[in-house]
C-alpha cells in the first residue's frame, strides 16, 4: 500500500519500486506476492483496478 500511496502503478511498476526504490529496505516483493495482495486489496475496496491493453512484443 505504501508504494500505491505515491500514485497509480502496475504490478510490474510496484515490483520495480519495491526492488529499487526507497522502500526496498523494508520488503522483498515477488510477482507471486504482489498480484494476490492487489486482488485482496481490490476485493476489500481499498484500491481500484483497470485492465489496459499492452502493445505486442516481438522476439527476434
Amino acid at each position: 500500500m505504501a508504494i500505491l500511496s505515491f500514485g497509480e502503478a502496475t504490478g510490474y511498476e510496484i515490483r520495480k519500486r519495491a526492488a529499487e526504490g526507497p522502500l526496498s529496505y523494508f520488503t522483498e516483493a515477488s510477482f507471486g506476492a504482489i498480484y494476490p495482495a492487489l486482488d485482496r486489496l481490490w476485493r476489500e475496496g481499498l484500491i481500484e483496478r483497470r485492465r489496459e491493453a499492452h502493445p505486442a512484443r516481438y522476439t527476434l
